[in-house]
């Protein structure tokens, strides 16, 4: 395990989501029944603070691959359950080995939106704290499977819908541009990084976006080129979570280039924790 806790595993030009692939290859793998139980436990103890959770199967990452043809990944399906214990509650990572050698890693999106007046739009992410930022996105779910695959335009869409409200009726496309990985619990996991486009300037879009379970009605706006998103994670008056620096980085990579992901890796505070 590294010490490190963000991996920028991919980034490539945008690719249109008729090139992302991905297939229910696998079956849930076996675990050892003492870790069955320690999964068990932590989501009855889970329950009993939001006894509304539901286990529904999400997405868990076996294989990726990336070309020019676009992207080819292999996932498995199991309870939420095993992603809340495993991934979030396990913080002294005493199951960590086993959940990798058994590819217990969740793919997840997480999506950057961008207005036609070349503005990025982050969201106040409430249920993290009052300050926290990102951008939109989560799990899959069952609503998500058609015939053996995620259908990533349907959980895109579903994603957009319940997190941006009547703003997800601006978006005009959605691409395809790199994959994440945080090795360390709390959250760890795979983000799949996609970038929607919207209809509409900013000032006007944010009249569209109303609060919900997880963000507040505000809309932080950042220009959507390297400096204005380096001056964004740098802002006294939000605290980007772990998601949204690498999202952002992933961003500046695939419309930038290299040259320009290395500068700012080189001019951000927390470059130290990005490989």
């Amino acid at each position: 395990m590294t010490d490190t806790t963000i991996h920028l595993c991919d980034y490539h030009e945008p690719f249109s989501l008729d090139k992302v692939i991905i297939n229910i290859e696998h079956q849930k793998p076996s675990l050892p029944d003492e870790v069955e139980q320690r999964v068990r436990d932590n989501w009855g103890a889970f329950r009993r603070t939001r006894p509304n959770a539901a286990d529904n199967d999400t997405a868990y990452l076996v294989s990726y691959d990336s070309g020019i043809n676009g992207i080819n990944a292999e996932v498995f399906t199991a309870g939420f359950s095993y992603n809340q214990y495993f991934n979030v509650d396990d913080r002294e990572m005493r199951d960590t080995g086993i959940a990798n050698v058994h590819n217990f890693n969740p793919l997840t999106s997480w999506i950057i939106a961008v207005s036609e007046d070349g503005y990025a739009l982050f969201g106040n992410k409430k249920d993290f704290g009052n300050k926290k930022a990102s951008g939109f996105g989560g799990f899959t779910s069952q609503q998500d499977i058609k015939r053996g695959k995620i259908n990533i335009k349907t959980h895109i869409a579903r994603k957009l819908e319940e997190e941006m409200g009547n703003m997800a009726k601006a978006v005009e496309e959605v691409s395809s541009i790199g994959l994440n990985f945080y090795p360390l619990v709390g959250p760890k996991g795979f983000d799949g990084i996609y970038v929607a486009k919207l209809n509409g300037k900013a000032a006007d879009l944010e009249q569209l976006f109303e609060s919900n379970a997880q963000f507040s009605k505000q809309l932080i706006p950042a220009e959507a080129n390297p400096q204005g998103l380096l001056s964004f994670l740098h802002s006294l008056d939000w605290e980007p979570t772990r998601a949204c620096v690498a999202g952002v980085m992933t961003y500046i990579a695939a419309h930038y280039g290299e040259k320009q992901l290395v500068k700012a890796l080189k001019q951000y505070r927390g470059s130290e924790k990005i490989r």
